[in-house]
């Protein structure tokens, strides 16, 4: 009997021990993207991470990825209002213009730097670029940016909305109530594509 628990102890420390070295890690690299795994940072990763373990600073991290998510889609709208006509009514497109002309810029900036850098296998990765342009010319991509999009890839009919959608959630405590009401109404009356293409005929 003694036998059969030290057996049972034996396997309970070795199981806690596994546990233990599989416990999940935060690491961010020194461009900012996260990257989760049970190894530590070092081992796992090639270019330098550090290993996250403070709340403070893992709310701080997320924070930092929150704002460069709302840099990108506030450029991607933005890119997308430039190539569609016509354009979003003019309450929306100053309510869009006094949130997101800093981060507009702050993302382009961002993108500029990260393409300056130096690659390793620059070219394998010259390669892989110019087969990407090719395939990818119809995406949103900033470098893709001067690449004319169809309207399907641009999604002009949805563009009001989802541009409205997205200050009300990232910028709501910044839109005066009068403003939000003069949106919300012309985005109710305003006729659908199809009446605007009837009109033009």
């Amino acid at each position: 009997m003694k036998k059969l628990h030290r057996i049972c102890l034996l396997i309970a420390l070795s199981l806690l021990s596994i546990s233990a070295q599989a416990q999940m890690r935060k690491c961010v690299t020194s461009s900012g993207k996260s990257i989760y795994t049970d190894q530590p940072c070092a081992s796992k990763i090639a270019e330098k991470s550090t290993e996250i373990k403070d709340n403070e600073l893992l709310k701080k991290v997320a924070s930092i990825n929150t704002q460069r998510e709302i840099e990108k889609v506030c450029w991607v709208l933005s890119h997308r209002n430039s190539q569609c006509y016509p354009r979003v009514n003019y309450e929306l497109a100053t309510v869009f213009k006094e949130n997101c002309t800093l981060p507009i810029k702050d993302y382009e900036k961002s993108q500029d730097e990260e393409r300056r850098k130096p690659r390793r296998h620059d070219r394998y990765d010259r390669y892989e670029r110019n087969d990407g342009e090719q395939r990818d010319a119809d995406d949103l991509l900033y470098e893709h940016r001067d690449t004319q999009k169809s309207r399907a890839v641009l999604q002009c009919e949805a563009l009001e909305k989802d541009m409205w959608d997205f200050l009300r959630q990232n910028f709501s405590k910044k839109i005066s109530e009068q403003d939000a009401k003069i949106i919300n109404y012309k985005l109710k009356i305003s006729p659908t594509h199809e009446q605007k293409n009837w009109r033009e005929y």
